[in-house]
């Protein structure tokens, strides 16, 4: 068990209330405690830790380029992809962002597909603004109020999450990312749909198209076949939410997370 964590003081930097402190939060869910240490670097889209005496890097991309790691310390890397990183020597998977509020996790096991209702509740904006405008026109046009794009609070989107068939989610940062909230409905064991994603969880493990979550087309023009498909296989949408809640659960709870980093710290798993 993890005892001791360190991080960068808070001063200012752009991402240091989402990304930071996902991380902090994460660790001192599975015990540590977490504290601020002097000295300690910020980079670009990474920054240093200290882990029971041991230097770290977190890097926080959402691309795919590894910050820092002239340092030649042991990183850790959001969104890390086995194709492009794989080669990359002391760089190890870990979590994207999933929660904040760990405490509200485990209440929140819904059993989904219990309706029509669509989710595709996304804001449009970023790199994502015109896929996600488009696929929320297509899927008003043809689903007409059986689709729900209401922006809402966090508590009210998980809720929503677990009122309905499937969520459709259109990725961010990149067309093949897996963004917080699908991460989010996948843990609560929701069935989601999205192009195939590049994503490497902890252990080496994958998310597997058809199996913990289901695939369109990366300009989702198949995107009505695969929903036409679950409201004909509702049971099939809940044993792929089933699935993915697994996978969440064995690999990406705070305990999971603070055990990898253990094991690659001491041990440099491969």
């Amino acid at each position: 068990m993890i005892q001791n964590v360190l991080i960068p003081a808070n001063n200012g930097q752009r991402y240091y209330e989402t990304h930071y402190r996902f991380f902090a939060l994460a660790m001192q869910a599975a015990g540590a405690k977490v504290e601020t240490g002097a000295g300690l670097r910020d980079f670009e889209v990474s920054f240093e830790t200290v882990i029971d005496g041991r230097a770290a890097i977190v890097d926080y991309s959402d691309h795919h380029k590894v910050g820092a790691i002239e340092l030649g310390l042991p990183i850790f890397k959001f969104h890390y992809s086995r194709e492009l990183h794989g080669d990359l020597p002391n760089v190890f998977p870990f979590s994207p962002i999933s929660f904040f509020e760990w405490g509200a996790v485990n209440p929140l096991n819904y059993q989904p597909a219990a309706s029509r209702w669509i989710l595709n509740a996304q804001r449009p904006g970023g790199a994502a603004k015109d896929r996600r405008e488009a696929v929320q026109a297509m899927l008003r046009d043809k689903y007409g109020a059986d689709v729900d794009t209401e922006i809402t609070d966090q508590t009210g989107f998980w809720h929503r999450g677990g009122d309905c068939l499937v969520a459709v989610c259109v990725p961010g940062a990149r067309p093949d990312i897996l963004d917080r909230g699908q991460l989010q409905l996948m843990a609560l064991g929701v069935c989601t749909i999205s192009p195939v994603l590049d994503i490497t969880l902890l252990w080496w493990k994958t998310l597997r198209p058809g199996i913990d979550y289901l695939t369109c087309r990366p300009d989702f023009s198949d995107l009505p076949k695969a929903i036409e498909y679950v409201r004909k296989n509702p049971q099939t949408a809940q044993a792929i939410g089933r699935s993915a809640r697994e996978q969440f659960k064995r690999y990406l709870m705070p305990a999971k997370l603070a055990e990898w980093i253990q094991l690659c710290l001491v041990l440099g798993v491969e």
